[in-house]
């Protein structure tokens, strides 16, 4: 088996601190500046932020100028939309359009979607008729992301995998590559009892964004590190398709474990952690 040189860009989402902050009472929002130093002190350059923070005006203002005296890079947000419901999937859509523009003028390039599920607590499985007004619209949604010059990276989490992966499948079987990415989440996929390589054989070289964190046991380490899902054969099959996007380390703890005073140690350590697995020089 011949395997293709590939140098990858790490980046690093925000969602632990989102963790950390509520578990204080608090709104990342407020504390932005503070997240983003230790983002950079971590050694890290390329944030992944959420699209909903552009809905504030003073946030976006605050965002910008911030980013900017850190020479920090923004180029992809996430956000949760709810597209399987034919009375709001028009709103969910007029939202990403709308956010996605103010996010450009920092150089923003992927939106990082996640289909919101029926119920974020119970195991309920969206219909076949929901599924395929959630497919419409991402396809509709990626379609007008690229005439802004961006693109769609469909996130999931475990609920996706439910069902032999039922979800997640409809979505790559049922969307246009032409418009339609993926960000595959590995920890998520490991959590929905599905094989991360066998996920990643199906969307091939559709795949453009990674998510990266691992568990142990089935519960979230304070960094990277070997655990339930195996890197090294992710990184083997990444190679394989060539791929080239970021991935991105995003730290997640269990609810017992906030808050949690060094985060940014802990990204410091999965920094190297993932550039020692993936070959990154």
């Amino acid at each position: 088996m011949t395997t293709k040189s590939t140098q990858y860009q790490i980046a690093t989402q925000t969602y632990v601190w989102i963790q950390n902050y509520q578990s204080q009472n608090k709104q990342i929002t407020d504390h932005l500046d503070t997240v983003l130093d230790e983002i950079q002190q971590a050694g890290i350059s390329i944030v992944e932020g959420w699209l909903d923070w552009f809905a504030d005006p003073q946030v976006r203002d605050q965002l910008k100028l911030w980013i900017q005296q850190r020479q920090l890079q923004l180029p992809a947000l996430y956000h949760n939309s709810l597209l399987h419901d034919p009375d709001k999937v028009n709103v969910s859509l007029d939202e990403v359009y709308e956010l996605a523009g103010y996010a450009q003028e920092l150089g923003t390039e992927f939106i990082v979607c996640n289909p919101i599920p029926i119920d974020w607590t119970q195991p309920i499985d969206k219909s076949d008729a929901q599924l395929k007004i959630q497919a419409d619209a991402l396809n509709t949604l990626g379609e007008g992301l690229q005439k802004m010059g961006m693109k769609l990276a469909v996130h999931h989490h475990d609920a996706e995998m439910r069902n032999a992966a039922k979800e997640f499948l409809h979505i790559v079987d049922n969307t246009n590559p032409q418009y339609v990415g993926f960000c595959l989440d590995f920890d998520w996929i490991s959590r929905g009892k599905q094989s991360p390589l066998d996920m990643l054989y199906r969307v091939g070289d559709r795949l453009i964004h990674a998510h990266i964190r691992n568990s142990n046991n089935g519960r979230w380490t304070f960094a990277v590190e070997d655990g339930d899902t195996d890197y090294h054969l992710i990184h083997k099959q990444l190679q394989e398709i060539d791929y080239k996007g970021m991935l991105v380390i995003e730290l997640a703890y269990e609810k017992d474990m906030l808050p949690v005073a060094d985060i940014g140690k802990h990204l410091e350590h999965s920094l190297k952690y993932v550039k020692s697995v993936f070959e990154i020089t």
